[in-house]
C-alpha cells in the first residue's frame, strides 16, 4: 500500500495542521502488488532531475523535471535528513537555507506590470504578460512575457561586428526535452525515437520573435545554432528584404536511398518574405512551429510560404547551443550601419533564461 498526505502550513512553515488518515482533503492511499524499491547503486533525486538522460528512457512516467518551493523536512525510513549538511547529498545546486516565497504573493502590489500589463505570480517573483502591442505584434495574437512591461522592453543598439549571445540553460534542455517527450508519448513514439530525433516525434508549438528597425540593407538579425553539428536557422536582411534560411544535418540514409535523394536531404532552405524592412521604421518578425509546419510572420502577417518541419531546423530544439542577435562573421555585412532591437521573445521563455 502506498500513502500520500499533505499538511497545510503557515507561510513561515513553523506550524503545520496535522493531516488525519482517511481525511480526503489531504490524504490518499492506493493498494497494489507488493514490491521492493531497489536503486541498484543509482542516486535518489529529490526536487528535480539533473539532465534529460534521467527520464528519456521512461518519459511516460513523469510530468515535470523540477520542483519550485520550500521544503520543511525530509525523512527517509523515519530518519530526518538535513539537505544542507548531510554528507550523502551529492548536489545542492540552487538550495538555500531560507524560504524565498514573496511575502503576500508576487503580484500583491498591483503595479508590477504597469498600466498595460497583467501580472502572473510565480513563487519568488512575477512575470508580466505585456501583450503583442508592447513590441509591435511580430506574430499575430502573440503576448510577450517579460519581467516587466517597461525597462525590460527598452531598445538596444547594435553596430557592425556586434552581437548578443544567449546560451540555453540546463533547465531549458531538460524542460524542452520533457515537453517533447510528453508529446511523443501521445502519438506512441518510443524512447529510441526521442534519442534519434526521428520524423515521427512531434515538435511542440513554439515561437521566436524579434522587433527591430534598421537602415542597413544587408545584415544578420538572428542566428540559432545546433549543438554538435552544422544545423542552424538564420534570419537576415538581403537587399533590404527580410530572408529566412535553414539548414539541417543529414540523417543516416538507408542503403535503399539513391544518390539524388541523399543530395536532397543535404539541401538548405532559403525563403524571402518579400517585405522591405530597411526603411528605419519598426518591424517585427516571428518564426512559429505548430503542427507539422513552420511559418514566418512579418509585422503581424504571414510571409513567404509554410515549410515542413521535417525539412527545416528546429529553432528551439532541446539541443540548441546558442541564439545570436546581430552579426556572426558568417554573412554579408554593410559597414557603418546600425540596427536597433526593441525586444526578443522566445516561448516558452522561462525555459531559456531562468
Amino acid at each position: 500500500m502506498g500513502t500520500l498526505s499533505l499538511e497545510d502550513c503557515t507561510e513561515s512553515g513553523e506550524y503545520c495542521k496535522t493531516c488525519e488518515p482517511d481525511d480526503l482533503n489531504c490524504f490518499r492511499k492506493v493498494s497494489g502488488q507488493a514490491g521492493t524499491l531497489s536503486f541498484h547503486g543509482n542516486p535518489l533525486h529529490f526536487g528535480g532531475l539533473p539532465s534529460a538522460a534521467e527520464f528519456l528512457s521512461q518519459f511516460d512516467q513523469i510530468k515535470s523535471d523540477d520542483f519550485v518551493g520550500c521544503v520543511k523536512s525530509l525523512s527517509l525510513d523515519g530518519q530526518e535528513r538535513n539537505i544542507l549538511t548531510d554528507p550523502a547529498v551529492a548536489n545542492r545546486t540552487g538550495v538555500t537555507d531560507t524560504c524565498n516565497q514573496v511575502e503576500g504573493g508576487a503580484c500583491s502590489r498591483g503595479d508590477e506590470c504597469g498600466a498595460s500589463g497583467s501580472c502572473v505570480p510565480l513563487w519568488d517573483r512575477q512575470q508580466c504578460r505585456c501583450g503583442a502591442g508592447a513590441v509591435g505584434a511580430p506574430v499575430a495574437d502573440l503576448d510577450v512575457i517579460s519581467p516587466d512591461c517597461g525597462r525590460s522592453l527598452t531598445p538596444v543598439s547594435l553596430t557592425e561586428e556586434q552581437n548578443v549571445v544567449f546560451s540555453p540553460t540546463p533547465r531549458y534542455t531538460r524542460s524542452s526535452s520533457l515537453v517533447r517527450a510528453s508529446a511523443a508519448s501521445i502519438v506512441g513514439s518510443t524512447a529510441q525515437d526521442l534519442w534519434d530525433g526521428g520524423d515521427n516525434v512531434p515538435v511542440p508549438s513554439k515561437t521566436i520573435s524579434l522587433s527591430f528597425r534598421t537602415l542597413v540593407t544587408s545584415s544578420t538579425l538572428l542566428t540559432v545554432r545546433q549543438r554538435g553539428g552544422s544545423a542552424k536557422t538564420v534570419v537576415e536582411v538581403v537587399d533590404g528584404v527580410l530572408h529566412y534560411f535553414s539548414t539541417t544535418d543529414q540523417r543516416p540514409a538507408s542503403p535503399d536511398v539513391g544518390q539524388q535523394q541523399q543530395q536532397q536531404q543535404r539541401s538548405a532552405i532559403n525563403m524571402t518574405s518579400g517585405v522591405l524592412v530597411s526603411d528605419g521604421q519598426w518591424h517585427g518578425f516571428g518564426l512559429e512551429a505548430s503542427g507539422q509546419v513552420i511559418r514566418l510572420w512579418v509585422d503581424g502577417s504571414p510571409a513567404g510560404y509554410e515549410l515542413e518541419l521535417s525539412a527545416t531546423h528546429d529553432f528551439l530544439d532541446p539541443e540548441v547551443s546558442e541564439v545570436v542577435l546581430g552579426e556572426t562573421g558568417e554573412a554579408r555585412r554593410e559597414e557603418g550601419g546600425k540596427s536597433i532591437i526593441r525586444s526578443i521573445a522566445l516561448f516558452p521563455v522561462f525555459w531559456l533564461f531562468l
